[in-house]
């Protein structure tokens, strides 16, 4: 069985497989976010090494020859879609010249790889989804570790990623002799907790995070067998992030974006949500925290969790102290729901952890009995 992981423990492996020269093969359905674990894995082996982060694929002709020329300066991701590729594209094709044997012309970035002092991470994604050649062709590049007919330099990690064989994705099976060359994994799709935690730390907008909290199973929803409907996926609330994380009115082009970002039905009801939240006044209720016992009705669920992200995210710009976090969390705390209690903290911690957890040291009689009623689901 190959083992299963969460996000976190995918980010340790590849940290500590970057100084092991070992090569990870990472297993997961679509839209989970293995791409964007390898991404920030490799902005902090950057930051540890006190490089520029790069990707390749994103960056002009200009700069890779300036990266390749002064490598020392740039940790590199470098993306490859191996569905895209055929075998001649890893092994290179033939220099034609006058030598007396044969040569290979191959890419600017494999050449980077073989370079002294370069670094980075190969990231091979679609790894299943090449054909037979290529898969053929990577043989030596996970296992021998090189590259065209050059050896790729220590300081490189070798990551590879799939889909699973029940996405219907029409994945290869990988040889066996082929796993046998790197460690194996399958990433397991995040809980509501950490792409909590993930939300915050990408800066989404409020209304996401406070939407996927009050409703966790929207989070993922993929339909099995129908074509026609829109799977809603980390992935997919990421673009959606995207698209509409600087609109302030919520008229027919901000449903036209949901609606194609996610999918028909939950963004209706995200929607839905986003309309009924600016019915709240945050700045009445921060003000006298007992006015949220009256929410109530239908909506209470959404509007008390949107209340919750409004109150963290002031805490983070300082527009708010920790007493009247904790003024507020005991207001929560008599409707004998820890979840929202805990969500509160768990939104400060992410925005500022130290500073939480100063201030909770710092505390005064009257917190402390909430610190130890709740604390214990946090620290």
């Amino acid at each position: 069985m190959v083992m299963k992981i969460t996000h976190e423990e995918l980010n340790i492996l590849v940290k500590q497989l970057f100084t092991k020269q070992t090569s990870l093969m990472c297993y997961g359905t679509f839209g989970i976010g293995k791409s964007f674990v390898v991404r920030d894995s490799a902005i902090e082996l950057a930051q540890k090494h006190n490089r520029e982060f790069v990707e390749w694929a994103k960056i002009t002709r200009e700069k890779k020859l300036e990266v390749y020329t002064n490598p020392e300066k740039y940790f590199v991701m470098v993306d490859v879609r191996l569905s895209e590729y055929g075998s001649e594209d890893l092994k290179g094709i033939p220099k034609l010249d006058s030598s007396d044997y044969l040569d290979w012309k191959i890419s600017l970035w494999e050449l980077l790889l073989q370079k002294e002092n370069s670094m980075g991470i190969l990231f091979l994604d679609e790894f299943n989804l090449a054909s037979p050649m290529v898969l053929s062709a990577s043989y030596k590049i996970l296992n021998d570790r090189t590259i065209g007919e050059g050896k790729i330099t220590d300081d490189w990690a070798i990551i590879g990623a799939g889909n699973l064989a029940s996405d219907k994705a029409f994945t290869f099976d990988l040889p066996l002799p082929l796993r046998d060359r790197c460690c194996e994994c399958e990433l397991q799709s995040a809980d509501s907790e950490s792409f909590t935690e993930y939300m915050v730390k990408k800066g989404f907008m409020k209304e996401i995070i406070a939407f996927i909290n009050a409703h966790s199973s929207v989070m993922r929803e993929v339909a099995s067998g129908d074509s026609k409907i829109k799977n809603t996926t980390t992935r997919g609330w990421e673009r959606l992030n995207n698209l509409i994380k600087d609109r302030t009115n919520i008229d027919r082009e901000f449903e036209l974006l949901s609606h194609t970002a996610i999918g028909e039905g939950i963004a209706s009801d995200f929607v839905a949500f986003c309309k009924i939240q600016k019915k709240l006044n945050i700045e009445e209720y921060i003000k006298n925290p007992q006015k949220i016992l009256e929410i109530q009705g239908d909506e209470a669920l959404s509007l008390k969790y949107f209340l919750i992200t409004c109150v963290a995210d002031q805490y983070k710009d300082k527009k708010l102290d920790f007493k009247k976090v904790m003024e507020i969390s005991s207001v929560f705390d008599t409707e004998e729901k820890p979840e929202y209690v805990t969500l509160l903290w768990q939104l400060c911690i992410s925005y500022n952890e130290k500073q939480f957890r100063e201030d909770v040291m710092g505390c005064g009689d009257k917190e402390e009995k909430l610190i130890s009623k709740y604390g214990k689901y946090l620290f």
